[in-house]
């Protein structure tokens, strides 16, 4: 845990780690911003010691931060240039550093973990990758120990990478593919690399990317002010660069569906999907931004309407692939909600999950 290193936080191994290999091959730590050493010829603004009050050399290099690390946070790894003791305790603590305008770091402990009585000679395997393409590639993986996993998605001379920091023995992810061109074949594999830098990788698993219209649901109201029979709104955007035919599009819920018409979106434009007598000026709730597309479905959106407990919606092309989702991740049926809504962030993501989702009652913004 952080201490008085504020905003520093050890993340390989993770603090208070027990059975740590004696040949770690890089601890990884977040900093809040960039530091550097402040004496000369000192490589690493970082500290490994034992208990025993025993130093270790390390080696210093930035490096990409996991999965789920702010983008503006900065990662470095820390290689020791030695193997550590057995069945000892470690700290690491922040030396004598210095942020970029030059003013010092505060020190303090980082982290703390223990090692175990051996090394770490086997590699993890990669025992099971499932993966399934809707909108995304969602990815399930198995794993014989916590490694951190890197997924990589091969198409031709194109290829994406996504790390994961080590989490368990199963681990899921879900990786956008757009960058890779719609309908061509692909390859995903699997990197495991544990504690000690063993590699382990998985057979390739073939796959073809979605080819999805360039669409996605960037907000939701389920439980307006107003009357919920007419004033619910999905809002859908065009994220692509070219107009954009709603013809043959559909929206579901979980127990019915509607066509989307015949409209057309221009590049980054919304519309609001809303019931038949959806009324925009209504008062309890803000009104559509002037000129954005009211596309009205038959009576109310989906079987009849839209559930405050977290209820999915869907839009799907002719074919039933997926475009888009809205997963129903939140019960959104409290009084905090009433008259609020959840909102896509970013908006332009093309990934449904829970974290794509703002858990927090947000105010309505309809077609703005």
């Amino acid at each position: 845990m952080v201490t008085s290193a504020s905003g520093f936080r050890l993340l390989q191994p993770e603090d208070g780690a027990a059975a740590v290999p004696i040949n770690l091959a890089a601890l990884v730590i977040q900093t809040p911003a960039p530091i550097s050493a402040r004496q000369p010829g000192v490589v690493a603004p970082f500290r490994l010691s034992a208990s025993s009050g025993t130093s270790v050399g390390v080696g210093f290099a930035t490096r990409p931060c996991p999965v789920g690390i702010a983008p503006e946070l900065t990662c470095y790894a820390l290689t020791p240039t030695e193997r550590l003791s057995p069945v000892s305790r470690y700290v690491v603590d922040v030396g004598d550093a210095r942020w970029p305008d030059g003013t010092p770091v505060s020190s303090g402990a980082i982290g703390r973990f223990e090692t175990a009585p051996v090394a770490d000679e086997t590699p993890p395997v990669v025992a099971n990758v499932i993966a399934d393409v809707s909108e995304c590639l969602r990815l399930q993986v198995s794993l014989s120990e916590p490694a951190q996993t890197t997924i990589s998605v091969t198409t031709g001379s194109t290829k994406i990478e996504l790390i994961l920091p080590p989490s368990g023995t199963s681990q899921n992810a879900v990786v956008p593919l757009a960058a890779l061109g719609a309908a061509l074949p692909a390859n995903v594999q699997v990197t495991a690399v544990d504690a000690a830098g063993n590699i382990g990788q998985s057979e390739p698993v073939a796959i073809v990317t979605p080819a999805r219209p360039p669409l996605v649901i960037a907000e939701v109201l389920v439980n307006p002010a107003g009357s919920e029979y007419t004033q619910e709104f999905v809002e859908i955007v065009n994220v692509g660069n070219l107009p954009l035919s709603l013809a043959g599009l559909t929206i579901e819920d979980s127990g019915g569906s509607d066509p989307l018409g015949t409209g057309t979106l221009a590049p980054g434009q919304r519309a609001l999907v809303v019931a038949a007598g959806f009324v925009a000026d209504e008062g309890s709730d803000p009104s559509p931004s002037p000129g954005t597309l009211l596309v009205r479905v038959e009576g109310r959106i989906g079987r009849d309407g839209l559930t405050n407990t977290g209820e999915a919606v869907t839009i799907k092309a002719a074919d039933g692939r997926v475009v888009d989702r809205w997963g129903g991740w939140f019960d959104m049926g409290a009084t905090a909600w009433n008259g609020r809504s959840t909102h896509r962030s970013p908006p332009d993501y093309p990934c449904d999950g829970k974290e794509t989702w703002t858990d927090k009652p947000q105010n309505p913004t309809p077609g703005w």
